[in-house]
């Protein structure tokens, strides 16, 4: 099972974070995946739109604090690991704001902190009844 799939529809590529047991959140492997997913869909001239999307009950969680912390045994590597973190995503959002092509975010319930950053890089954002918004950054101490 991947954490990151893609389907081609027609000329619709649909991209679904696929970590519904962890809320859908953005780990190490799951940005790469959606880095990797977003460069090809921009290099391919089938692909004229793409959907992102989360499997399960949420959209995107946010961050995966837990996967970013190599260790929590100085404030310095706890420190290090946030900027590592705050780098990744800020490239992500990056390439999804520039992707030439149309986006669509079909936020599918919660998108928290980095989750509500995809899904406001996407060029359209269509939610279901009852989604919630949250920046959740304060929480993490990231603001």
């Amino acid at each position: 099972m991947s954490e990151v799939e893609t389907d081609l529809n027609g000329n619709v590529l649909r991209i679904f974070i696929n970590r519904p047991e962890f809320g859908n959140s953005l780990g190490p492997d799951v940005m790469a995946g959606l880095s990797e997913a977003l460069t090809r869909a921009a290099e391919d001239a089938q692909v004229r739109a793409v959907v992102l999307s989360g499997r399960g009950k949420l959209f995107c969680g946010g961050g995966d604090v837990k996967s970013w912390q190599a260790s929590k045994s100085t404030p310095e590597k706890n420190d290090e690991d946030g900027a590592r973190f705050g780098r990744a995503s800020k490239a992500l959002m990056l390439l999804l704001a520039e992707l030439p092509k149309p986006t669509v975010a079909m936020v599918n319930g919660a998108a928290a902190g980095a989750g509500l950053d995809l899904a406001c890089a996407c060029d359209f954002r269509y939610a279901v009844s009852g989604a919630k918004l949250v920046c959740a950054y304060t929480r993490v101490g990231f603001a």
